[in-house]
């Protein structure tokens, strides 16, 4: 009863893209597409709430672009994730509403990784979700620098501040609350990263 349209068709031209196992594109509605073999099976639904409502969000639980053995071998030669990351990351995916959009381990490295090499001293983030990314950036940062992360959802709030002080770093954060394009013009820094 969710499902508005549901469309099933061969289409030899994406023989190529059989690596592809789910793609979910937000958009004004949700499309799910799965490639299998040389088919793709698109549900065009109203609502993120009607694909749990309908058990489809229990099947295209996440996108699995990569290989899990590739997953694997860079996860086991990369920087491991802090026990603050790891429990940020268990909270987001057994409480928090489309736990995908978390950054997790390895992004969270690189994002890590690319602030460590850069030193900012001024970061714009837009986007907090539940803060994993931020945190991760803000290991980067320059003596005395700072971190300005924008997300329209309050509602978060009370677990990201939970986490960016058991991490250590409210001090190197500034949270912003409600619509980037409203807020980003009354900032006055210079970032050096965004």
């Amino acid at each position: 009863k969710h499902i508005r349209s549901c469309r099933y068709h061969k289409a030899p031209v994406f023989a190529g893209m059989n690596a592809f196992k789910h793609i979910i594109i937000v958009g004004s509605g949700i499309f799910i597409i799965s490639f299998r073999s040389k088919d793709i099976v698109v549900f065009i639904c109203e609502s993120e709430a009607s694909l749990f409502e309908s058990g489809i969000i229990s099947y295209f639980h996440r996108m699995d672009f990569i290989a899990r053995e590739i997953i694997e071998y860079a996860e086991a030669h990369s920087s491991p994730e802090s026990d603050v990351l790891k429990d940020l990351n268990r909270e987001t995916n057994a409480k928090i509403l489309m736990p995908r959009m978390l950054s997790g381990h390895l992004q969270g490295r690189i994002l890590s990784m690319f602030s460590s090499m850069l030193q900012p001293k001024h970061i714009l983030e837009i986007g907090t979700y539940t803060g994993y990314s931020a945190i991760c950036l803000s290991e980067g940062l320059a003596e005395g620098g700072l971190l300005h992360t924008i997300d329209i959802n309050e509602e978060l709030m009370p677990m990201v501040k939970k986490y960016f002080t058991k991490a250590g770093c409210d001090g190197k954060i500034r949270i912003h609350t409600g619509d980037a394009l409203k807020i980003i013009p009354s900032l006055t820094e210079m970032f050096d990263l965004v």
